[in-house]
């Protein structure tokens, strides 16, 4: 199996991203990581741009997530639908294999 390539809404909770770039991921299953943020320069955004995770901070759409294969969706609980459904609607534009909602409860 080729790596895969990821991307994380909600990564600077920290806890999906970093488990991507573990030893046991990354890089032998996982190409790269991205992720969506709203502000690049926080503290919690600089310490996944310097594990090699990139920031994605102009919003989603499906040219963000092109080459993508799973899309991992761990937005807190006050994100809106509108919000969420664009996240879904560009996945599937971008042709994302695998898209994980937040509904879940991750």
């Amino acid at each position: 199996m080729s790596p895969v390539g990821i991307a994380i809404a909600g990564a600077t909770g920290d806890l999906v991203a970093r488990r991507f770039l573990s030893p046991g991921y990354y890089p032998s299953r996982v190409a790269k990581v991205k992720f969506f943020t709203r502000n690049a320069r926080s503290v919690a955004a600089q310490e996944l741009i310097t594990l090699g995770v990139k920031a994605i901070e102009n919003g989603m759409s499906a040219g963000n997530v092109k080459g993508i294969d799973l899309f991992v969706n761990v937005l807190g609980e006050g994100t809106s639908l509108e919000d969420r459904n664009a996240y879904v609607n560009a996945a599937a534009e971008a042709g994302v294999k695998t898209y994980i909602p937040t509904e879940f409860g991750m």
